[in-house]
C-alpha cells in the first residue's frame, strides 16, 4: 500500500501559534492517518490556530533518541513516515503528571505528561487526536448571497453534519430552531436578520 509521505515544513522545537498561512501539503503520515485529508483541508482554511496545535501534538508531544546512540540526532521524518511512529497510537500510555518512556523499534520514546502538554495546548489531548469537536457549524453571511459564497456555506454545512451527527441532531431539535430557505432570506427585514446574526445556533439556511 502506497504511503502518503508528506514532509512537515520544518521540524523545529518551537511552533508558535501566531497567525500565518499554512500549506496543507506540509503534513506528515501520522497527521494524515489520524485526521484524514478532508479534515486537514477544513482546518487549514477554517481554523489555522488549531492546525498549529495539531502539528505540535503529532511532532513535539514526545522526545526521541536512538537506543544505540543516545546523543545522535534523530531523523523525525524517517521515524514518522517510514518507521510509522504515530504518537496518537500510544496516547493511552501518557501519564497525567510525569513523563513515560518506552521502546519503539530502534528508538526510545519519552511522552510528555498530560499536564505539561495540555498546559501548552490550552485544551485536552482528546480534542487534538480526533478533531471533530473543532468542526463548527458555518456562519451564514447575509451580506453576500453570491453563488460562490452560498456553495461554500452548503459545503461546510454538509461537512459539519458528516462529522458531528449527534451534535447536529441536538442542534436541530432545539426549541424554536428554524430552517430558512433562500427565498425567505431575501425577504427578511433588517431587524430579523440582526436577530438571527445574534443567535447563530437558532437557524440554518437551506439551499437546494
Amino acid at each position: 500500500m502506497k504511503l502518503i509521505i508528506l514532509l512537515l515544513c520544518c521540524y523545529v522545537s518551537s511552533i508558535t501559534f501566531s497567525q500565518n498561512s499554512i500549506d496543507s501539503t506540509k503534513f506528515n503520515r501520522a497527521i494524515h492517518k489520524s485526521w484524514g485529508g478532508d479534515k486537514i483541508r477544513y482546518f487549514v482554511q477554517q481554523n489555522p490556530e488549531y492546525v498549529k496545535k495539531g502539528l505540535y501534538y503529532f511532532n513535539h508531544s514526545f522526545e526521541v533518541r536512538l537506543k544505540d546512540c543516545p546523543t545522535c540526532e534523530v531523523d523525525l521524518y524517517n521515524l514518522i513516515n517510514f518507521e510509522l511512529f504515530n504518537v496518537s497510537e500510544f496516547e493511552s500510555n501518557r501519564k497525567a503528571d510525569e513523563r513515560f518512556e518506552f521502546d519503539f523499534k530502534d528508538y526510545v520514546i519519552t511522552l510528555h505528561s498530560t499536564q505539561e502538554l495540555e498546559s501548552y495546548l490550552g485544551e485536552s489531548v482528546a480534542t487534538i487526536t480526533n478533531g471533530s469537536n473543532h468542526i463548527t457549524f458555518p456562519i451564514f453571511d447575509f451580506n453576500d448571497l453570491s453563488a460562490q459564497k452560498l456553495e461554500k456555506y452548503k459545503s461546510l454545512c454538509r461537512f459539519y453534519i458528516e462529522n458531528n451527527k449527534a451534535n447536529y441532531k441536538e442542534r436541530i431539535h432545539a426549541p424554536n430552531y428554524r430552517f430558512i430557505f433562500l427565498e425567505e432570506v431575501k425577504n427578511l427585514s433588517q431587524a430579523e436578520i440582526d436577530n438571527l446574526i445574534a443567535n447563530p445556533a437558532s437557524f440554518e439556511v437551506r439551499l437546494n
